[in-house]
């Protein structure tokens, strides 16, 4: 029996694809299982297929029954041959084809 904590820096998650993200908006967003998700740096916001959406800074952060939870605001959002390299360089350093 043990604690079994996830510690990221990319908040993956396809629950913005049709969302029209917009810089300076904050968002909330919930994830099955317990994650440590940076608060103190900007992380990117990706798809679950790696695809780049955005910077933010998760602004809130709450992890109870196996689920975490919170806020963030945009500072980027990632758009055409931008959103292709990060993109592109992402599934090259995770492994996804």
């Amino acid at each position: 029996m043990g604690l079994k904590l996830n510690i990221n820096f990319i908040l993956r998650t396809d629950a913005f694809d049709d969302v029209n993200l917009v810089v300076g908006q904050e968002y909330k967003f919930e994830k099955p299982g317990l994650h440590l998700i940076s608060d103190t740096l900007q992380i990117w916001l990706t798809k679950k297929d790696w695809t780049v959406l955005a910077d933010i800074q998760v602004t809130s952060l709450t992890r109870a029954n196996d689920l975490t939870s919170g806020t963030f605001v945009v500072k980027h959002v990632y758009t055409g041959n931008e959103q292709k390299t990060v993109t592109e360089m992402f599934r090259r350093m995770y492994g996804s084809k």
